[in-house]
C-alpha cells in the first residue's frame, strides 16, 4: 500500500506538505498543492479518513437537515450540493426531519453536536436559537438555504420580488385577478407550458456547499461566507395570455 512518504519523496515536498495539500488544512502553494494533488493520482494514493480526522478534527462529512425528500426542490437542492461536496473532498450524511419533534430534537442535540460532522446545509427549516447555537458552539458552520436563518449564512430568493415580478406579468397582460403565476419552474413546468418564476434549486444546492468551503477551506473556496441573495428569473409559457375580451 502506497504511504504519505512515498508519494511526498516523488512530488519534492515534505510529508507535512502532502498531509496539508491533500486535507485542505493548512497553507500551501498552488504549485504544490497540484504536484501532489497529481502524484497521489498517479500512484492512487488515499488518505486514511480515520486517520486524517484524528490529525485535524475533521470528519469530512456535512450533515444536510431538510424537512422531506419526496419533493423536487429538495432532491434537486441535495442532488448538487452533493456533487460539490465530493469534489472538495467531502462526504454528505442526510437527516430527514419529517418523522416529528423527537427526531428533530434527536439530530440537534445528539448527532449533529457530535463529531460526526464538519458543518450543517439546512434546506427550507427555520432553525431554533438554540439548535443554531448548538451546532456553531463546536465550531460547526451552518448554511441555510431556502430562507434566513439568524446569526449564519443564508442563501434566499427575495420573495417579496418574486411575486412583484410574476404579479407585474398578469397585471401587463391586463388580468385583474390571478389563477395562472407558481415558483420553482418544476421540470414538468415545460412540458405543460406553465409560466413560472425559476429558482433553480440546483445552483442553490451548489452555492450552499461553495458557502460552507468558504467558511471551512478560505483558502480553495472561490467564494466568501456572506449571506447570498438568490437569483430568479420569469419563465412566460403559454399558461399566461391577455384575458379574453368581452
Amino acid at each position: 500500500m502506497v504511504g504519505i512518504d512515498e508519494v511526498a519523496r516523488l512530488a519534492g515536498v515534505s510529508a507535512a506538505t502532502v498531509s496539508r495539500a491533500l486535507s485542505g488544512n493548512g497553507p500551501v502553494s498552488a504549485e504544490a498543492r497540484a504536484k501532489v494533488e497529481s502524484t497521489a493520482h498517479d500512484l492512487r494514493y488515499v488518505v486514511s479518513s480515520t486517520a486524517s480526522s484524528l490529525a485535524s478534527g475533521r470528519t469530512r462529512s456535512i450533515g444536510v437537515v431538510m424537512p422531506r425528500l419526496n419533493r423536487w426542490f429538495f432532491s434537486s437542492v441535495l442532488e448538487r450540493a452533493e456533487r460539490a461536496l465530493l469534489r472538495a473532498g467531502y462526504d454528505l450524511t442526510l437527516y430527514n426531519l419529517g418523522g416529528g419533534d423527537d427526531e428533530r430534537r434527536s439530530v440537534f442535540e445528539h448527532f449533529l453536536r457530535r463529531r460526526r460532522v464538519d458543518a450543517v446545509i439546512a434546506v427550507a427549516l427555520e432553525l431554533t436559537a438554540a439548535e443554531i447555537s448548538g451546532v456553531l458552539v463546536l465550531d460547526k458552520p451552518i448554511v441555510g438555504v431556502g430562507g434566513p436563518l439568524r446569526g449564519v449564512t443564508s442563501l434566499a430568493i427575495d420573495e417579496v420580488a418574486v411575486a412583484r415580478l410574476a404579479t407585474d406579468h398578469l397585471i401587463r397582460l391586463g388580468h385583474t385577478t390571478s389563477l395562472h403565476i407558481g415558483i420553482d419552474d418544476h421540470e414538468l413546468a415545460e412540458f405543460f407550458q406553465l409560466t413560472t418564476v425559476a429558482q433553480y434549486p440546483l445552483g442553490q444546492g451548489e452555492l450552499a456547499a461553495d458557502s460552507l468551503m468558504a467558511q471551512l477551506e478560505p483558502s480553495r473556496s472561490k467564494r466568501s461566507a456572506l449571506t447570498v441573495s438568490l437569483p430568479f428569473e420569469l419563465i412566460v409559457r403559454s399558461s399566461t395570455a391577455r384575458p379574453p375580451e368581452r
